[in-house]
């Protein structure tokens, strides 16, 4: 293995370890939470009545913005606890629940959460790099297969720009288009939205 893939899996086991017992939630992520929220306006301008699916919500700074927008369910999903019980709290829409899940997992650990089938609008933001150190690529595209499942419409992606065209080739082949051009923001990294044009199963 190259030096770069060992750093890279120690890095990424290193913000595992401390998401896992942090209790300042403002520790794991870069940027404020108005970072969090650029590129996000024109999906957020159309998620009145939409159902939303957060994969990394972390404290429920992006699923609190989608439910101020007019969404009528807001779900997701962290490895942190303490994030998750903030998300809980700061989202209190009727059915909206956020879960702790370790997904390095794969696949599995995403489909033993209880969430809904599909969802409208799913973002998966600032997630793809951390699990690109800690799974097999084979482990890492089955989970993005699956998590590309659960959009019957919006996928909204973020991730630092030198993994961005792997990521955005498995969006493409995940029968999703890019709507309008990439979106580069500052710490958070830059952002795409994409709009499912192959019907799911």
């Amino acid at each position: 293995m190259k030096i770069s893939s060992l750093l890279r899996a120690y890095r990424a086991n290193r913000y595992k370890r401390r998401a896992k017992t942090v209790t300042d939630t403002s520790r794991l992520v870069a940027g404020t939470p108005q970072d969090r929220l650029l590129g996000l306006d024109a999906v957020l301008a159309g998620a009145v009545g939409c159902t939303v699916l957060d994969i990394g919500c972390h404290d429920g700074t992006v699923a609190q913005a989608f439910a101020r927008a007019g969404a009528i369910r807001v779900e997701g999903c962290d490895i942190s606890r303490a994030a998750v019980d903030t998300a809980n709290e700061r989202v209190q829409l009727e059915g909206s629940a956020f879960h702790v899940v370790d997904l390095t997992g794969g696949a599995s650990a995403l489909s033993a959460l209880p969430l809904r089938p599909k969802y409208d609008i799913v973002c998966y933001l600032g997630m793809h790099h951390h699990l690109k150190g800690q799974m097999s690529p084979a482990a890492l595209q089955h989970l993005t297969v699956a998590i590309l499942g659960r959009s019957s419409d919006i996928f909204v992606a973020r991730t630092p720009l030198r993994h961005f065209d792997e990521l955005h080739e498995m969006i493409m082949n995940g029968g999703f288009a890019p709507v309008g051009d990439l979106e580069v923001s500052g710490k958070v990294g830059p952002s795409r939205v994409y709009r499912r044009t192959m019907p799911t199963a």
